[in-house]
């Protein structure tokens, strides 16, 4: 065997090898894919069972409960219940533009997306709610693009907080 024929050989091993590496790196960066967005999900979802176990043990939860009935207004609320409830679907609405982002770069599953959207599109569309988005979007808070997503949002028939409401 002569010295071209053994550099050739070699060469086509080291394209094997190189070919394989590459596929064992795709195969990672899937892996780790899945993983991230599991992730995300699971951070996502403990995120408002931690919220909402909060908000449960929430001195006003009542008042923050009327946000949720169909016949409540803004204006129902006294001076103070407007601070706290304001403050409350600030907390909310930065949530969601937190998933948003998750979303937007790929991260945070479609399908969790969708049924998020759909229910801060609901929330902020809530008689006692939208007043308080109408002021909320002119702030320097949410972006135009989150403001944009939520606005053209499914909206789902009924929505409801801790209590049933019929």
């Amino acid at each position: 065997m002569n010295w071209d024929a053994i550099g050739s050989v070699a060469e086509l091993l080291g394209a094997a090898g190189v070919i394989v590496s590459l596929l064992y790196l795709s195969y990672q960066i899937r892996t780790n894919t899945k993983t991230v967005r599991a992730e995300a999900t699971q951070t996502t979802y403990t995120g408002w069972s931690e919220f909402n176990y909060e908000l449960s043990k929430h001195p006003n939860a009542i008042e923050i409960d009327r946000m949720w009935k169909p016949d409540s207004r803004w204006d129902d609320f006294s001076e103070e219940e407007k601070v706290k409830l304001g403050w409350v679907c600030r907390s909310i609405v930065e949530r969601f533009e937190a998933e948003f982002s998750l979303y937007e770069a790929g991260i945070l599953k479609p399908e969790v997306w969708d049924k998020h959207r759909m229910y801060c599109g609901s929330f902020v569309s809530l008689p006692a709610v939208s007043t308080w988005w109408k002021s909320e979007k002119q702030q320097p808070i949410c972006s135009e693009s989150f403001i944009k997503e939520i606005d053209s949002a499914p909206k789902h028939g009924s929505l409801t907080a801790g209590s049933i409401h019929d």
